[in-house]
Parts: structure tokens; sequence; C-alpha cells
């Protein structure tokens, strides 16, 4: 976490805060698909020391916040504190019911994808062989910062570009090398979390091993004074050099300094400096982006400890991006009133692995910070493991969540922030499928409701199903072949069937299909950019390609935020 906020917990957003404006999800370009192993590198040396502070770089430190950062609905409003119910009447239920359940011929206009961006590359050595400008931390004044650089004896810092060749690594804090300044709980716990936050933007994840000989593990980590752990390159004492990091896998920290963890602000922050010293065993370079963690200069208080979109991209060029298949992928839909009593929605969305979620912040294009989280911390009351639907009927007059697991499915109490386990007309949950959608049966692959038809679409192998929210029962000439309803627009392009996830985005304000690591989307007739056919299938992609950053971490991690 960082300063101002509970020890512990990493949080972003605040309830004045929800953003209105947006801003392009950045593009990538693909990384190297066979990192080069580290091993019997010949050790060098990276120093961290302290430098008078010039300007105060821009913070990437999240706030003190409620735990979600809700979106406007629809995503191109106009930037305004509340949106009136005119401002989405193009997405209101009709009054009149529906005969047949299909995708209509005109809906609204697509959201616009973001534009590529343009990341200047800067040579890896650039901040490497630059003496400092020494300065000394003290009680009072301003502001210190750290800048990496050459050792004294002509050693270099960390050689970019070499990382691991696999991507599970194991870490240990050395027995012989632990602070004597804090307990052993506060010095792993903010180590767990310096290591948490390269996984949560790669497909690298870390296991703390405190059984195994140091020498086979991959990054040892020692905190020491003077001549230290047999390093070649003793610590000055209080003031000066921090840390420095040697090859292959060595982090070293000067135990003479008066490191602080969360909450605590006072003296340099060892989150601070274990995530930029993580981020150089890795095998990055110095980044000259102000809010990068791996900025050769930042300030010792305030400063970010959250990766920014370049450090993100650096460590992905070794490591590759994070891919793999989700089992629900869906908007919640919330509501409130405004002082002029019009009703106001906001949404996020949310994908689902597993016994963990992703909040996906659309115009950031990228996850919350500290995501993944466990399902349960979200959802109370559901059972344990991997969800196969989550269907939220929302008008502007009702609004229910369901969720579907094998044969049965629950019902969710927003306002309470749990499950039924007896609903307000006295109905009991979890309820088989079959009694509550009558002529649906699970286990179900997924479900989508599409609001503006007022129909469930329910996907079981190769199968659709529309289930009509008012009649209640199955839309006549349903069940139909997949791909019959959603045909390919390119030949032997389709999912075909057993569906991972259907999801219809309000901000994209498209039905996207997934399957593995592509997601198809449904074209939309009467949009001119499309030349296929209403409800076509557009050719696929890599989900990586459209929603960012999406990554696991050790399960022995899900729990450090």
């Amino acid at each position: 976490m960082v300063p101002g906020g509970r020890a512990g917990q990493r949080t972003e957003g605040s309830q004045g805060g929800r953003t209105t404006e947006h801003q392009p999800s950045p593009a990538r370009e693909p990384p190297p698909t066979s990192p080069v192993s580290r091993r019997g590198l010949t050790s060098t040396i990276s120093r961290l020391r302290l430098r008078p502070r010039e300007s105060p770089p821009t913070s990437g430190a999240r706030p003190s916040a409620l735990p979600a950062e809700w979106q406007t609905f629809p995503s191109d409003a106009p930037s305004s504190p509340t949106l009136t119910q005119n401002s989405f009447r193009d997405l209101q239920l009709p009054t009149n019911s529906l005969a047949v359940c299909d995708i209509p011929t005109a809906p609204p206009a697509p959201a616009p994808l973001s534009p590529p961006v343009s990341i200047p590359t800067p040579h890896p050595l650039d901040f490497l062989f630059q003496r400092p400008t020494v300065g000394r931390s003290g009680t009072g004044g301003p502001p210190r910062r750290y800048k990496r650089t050459q050792g004294e004896e002509g050693s270099r810092g960390p050689i970019p570009g070499l990382g691991f060749a696999r991507h599970t690594l194991r870490w240990q804090l050395l027995q012989e090398g632990q602070s004597l300044r804090l307990s052993t709980w506060a010095q792993r716990r903010v180590l767990r979390l310096a290591f948490r936050h390269w996984s949560e933007a790669s497909p690298v994840s870390f296991m703390e091993d405190q059984d195994s000989p140091g020498s086979e593990v991959d990054i040892r980590v020692g905190f020491g004074t003077g001549r230290h752990l047999g390093c070649p390159w003793p610590f000055d004492g209080p003031g000066e050099e921090l840390a420095h990091t040697l090859q292959p896998g060595e982090i070293h920290l000067d135990d003479d300094e008066p490191f602080s963890t969360p909450p605590s602000e006072q003296g340099p922050s060892l989150l601070q400096v274990a995530v930029h010293e993580i981020g150089h065993v890795l095998g990055l370079a110095h980044l000259p982006y102000p809010d990068s963690v791996m900025h050769p200069l930042y300030l010792t208080t305030g400063g970010t400890v959250e990766l920014s979109w370049q450090d993100r991209r650096a460590v992905q060029e070794l490591y590759g991006q994070c891919e793999g298949p989700f089992d629900v992928v869906f908007d919640w839909v919330r509501r409130e009133g405004s002082q002029q009593g019009a009703p106001v929605l906001w949404f996020n969305t949310f994908f689902l692995r597993g016994g963990q979620y992703w909040l996906y912040e659309n115009r950031k294009g990228r996850p919350r910070y500290g995501d993944p989280r466990a399902l349960s911390t979200a959802w109370g009351g559901l059972a344990g493991g991997a969800i196969n639907a989550v269907v939220q009927v929302w008008t502007l007059d009702s609004d229910t969540m369901f969720f579907f697991k094998g044969t049965q499915y629950w019902c969710y109490d927003s306002m309470a922030d749990g499950a039924f386990t007896q609903d307000p007309e006295g109905q009991s949950y979890p309820r088989l499928i079959s009694e509550g959608f009558p002529g649906i049966s699970g286990p179900l692959d997924t479900a989508v409701f599409l609001r503006h038809l007022g129909c469930i679409y329910f996907f079981k192998g190769q199968e659709v199903l529309a289930f009509s929210v008012s009649s209640q029962q199955i839309v006549q000439g349903f069940p139909k072949r997949l791909e019959e309803v959603f045909p390919a627009s390119v030949e032997q392009d389709h999912p075909t069937g057993y569906l991972d996830a259907a999801y219809y985005s309000h901000f994209h304000r498209a039905l996207f299909l997934f399957k593995g690591l592509h997601y198809w989307e449904v074209a939309r007739g009467g949009d001119p950019e499309y030349s296929v056919s209403h409800n076509a299938l557009l050719p696929r992609r890599r989900v990586a390609e459209q929603w960012f950053d999406l990554c696991d971490v050790h399960p022995s991690q899900l729990d450090d935020t």
C-alpha cells in the first residue's frame, strides 16, 4: 500500500473520484517469446543513494478510498456529476413485450476503440553510468530522492534485457540477513507485497521459500551493515546508499537506514525501495518517466510504488503478456439517486477465474491496483470455486443479480452485499436452475442478459437458448445452434460452441464471446464500420490485445493486498 491507506490494504478510487473522461487504452508490441536465462552471469551491482529533491515526480500512489471506482453510464456521456434518464434513453427496455428475442438491427454506435500509442524506448544504459550528487537524509527538511548509479569500483548496475527463463520464481529472506530494526513478520510482509506488484503486471509469479538453502532459490534478499553477507561492496552507514542489487538474484538493503513499513511514512519506504530493486533483478533498466518505479530518482516519501504503463510494458518485453481463459466476464450496474431525483447509473467490469476476480478499469486500460482478489471478498454467501455465469437483470424499476454454478443458482442481495438464503418472497437459495428458469437446466457454459431485448441468452454446448424475462419462458424457435444465431464472417473462424464467457460491454456497446485465449465481437447491423451481416462474428482476436494486464498472482499472495 501507499502512505495514507490502511496497513496491508491496497485501495484505489473514491466516492467523489468516479471517472468521467475517456483515456485511450495503450497498444502493445509483441514481447520476445524466449527470455534469456540469467544464471551464470558475472556478479554485477547497482546501488541506491539519496539525492536532494529537485521537483516532485507525478505520483502513482492511490488515495485511501472506497474499494471500487465506478464509471458513468453510458461511457460516452458528457462529463457531469449526474446523468439524467435521457442520457441513456437508447438503452431503456421496450415497454411492449418482445415476440422474438434477437439482437436489433440498429443498436447504438459502439464506443471508439483506442488508437495505437507510441512510447519512446530509452537506451538501456542511459542511467547506468552517472555518478550521483550525494545527499544525506535527516529528520527535517525537504524529502530526499534516490539515485541508482555506477559503483565506486567500476561495477555496473543490472544488465538490462536479461530475464529469468521460467515464470515461477522462488525468493527468500536470508536467515543471516534479517533486519535488526524490523520484525521478521514486517520484513516478509512488505517483501511479499513488493513481489506481488510485479506479478500483477506480468506472467511471473513469486513464491516465498523459507526452507530451501539460499543457493537453491532464485532471488535472495538480505539486510546488512558495513561489510555484509559476503558482498564485496560495503554499505556506508545511514544517509547515503540505501540498497544495491547484484546479479544473479541478490538484493541487499542497508540496515543502518530507518526503513519504514506501511502505514508509517517516517524514513525511506522499504516497499518503494524493494519494488525498484526487484525490477532490476527481473532485468529492467532505469526508465526516464517521472511516474515510473524504475526512474533513477524518486522521493523517499510520497513517491509511487505502483507500476506505471511504461513499467508494465518493460517487464512484458522480457516475460510476455498475461493470458488465460476466464469463467465469467460481466458489467455490474449500480443505481444511485441524484439531487434532481433522476436515477444515475454506474458500472464496472469484472473478470472471474476460479476463486479470484479482477475489477477492470476500462478508461485506464488495466485492472484496479491490487487485483486479483479472492472472490469471497466481493460476493459473500456463494459456494466456493468457479462460477459458470453471472447475469444481472436490470431495468429502471428493478435490479436482480443471479450467480449460476453447476445445476444451481443464487439470487444476490446487492443492498446487503451477500447471496440470499431466503429472498423477501420466501424463496430459499440455492435453487435448481430448472425451477427458476423453466426449460433451462445446468450446468451452463455461460449466460448474458441483453437488456434492449429483455432476454437472457443461455449458452450450453453448441446451443443457444433465449429466455424471455417478461414471459418467463424460452422464446419460440429456440434452442438454436450457436453458428445459426451468430454466423462466422470469416470461414473456419468461429468458436462453434462450449464458450467460456459471453459479455455485453456497456463501455464498447458490443457483445463479445470468449473461448480460450480469444474473443469474437458480434457485428451490429446498420453500422457502416462493418461490412458483414448482422450478428456475424468478426474475426477473432486475443483477449490480451483488448483487455490488458489480467495477471494471476501466486495463491500464497492472493490475500497480500
